[in-house]
């Protein structure tokens, strides 16, 4: 999930009279751009990229996907929180994981699943 920037919130602001089906789909449209990418929080996208280097001997995960939307990292959902993309959730059971995960600093992160996985 990325942020919507204010210009888009701007620009769906003359469409505000039509009925809300028809505003929804505009919002859509413009949001689903591809050219838009998300605006990774630096700590969180460092952090995953880091445990993804260390932690994923097979390959499993795709954490490292910049410029992409966030829905591209694999097991991780993002929430748009002070204008960055936060990791909100990360869910990476049973995938061969080993080693030190560090989370540190991640502030929007509420929920986190490694079971199956050799992780600390």
């Amino acid at each position: 999930m990325c942020c919507i920037p204010p210009s888009v919130l701007n620009a769906v602001r003359p469409f505000r009279a039509l009925p809300c089906l028809t505003t929804v789909l505009i919002v859509l449209l413009i949001t689903a751009n591809p050219a838009m990418s998300a605006n990774y929080n630096a700590n969180d996208e460092s952090r995953l990229n880091t445990a993804a280097t260390v932690n994923d001997p097979s390959g499993a995960l795709n954490w490292n996907p910049s410029p992409a939307t966030s829905s591209d990292w694999t097991g991780v959902n993002w929430v748009c929180a002070g204008g960055e993309d936060r990791v909100y959730t990360i869910n990476v059971p049973s995938m061969q994981l080993e080693g030190n995960l560090d989370l540190s600093n991640m502030t929007s992160l509420r929920t986190v699943s490694v079971s199956y996985n050799n992780l600390s």
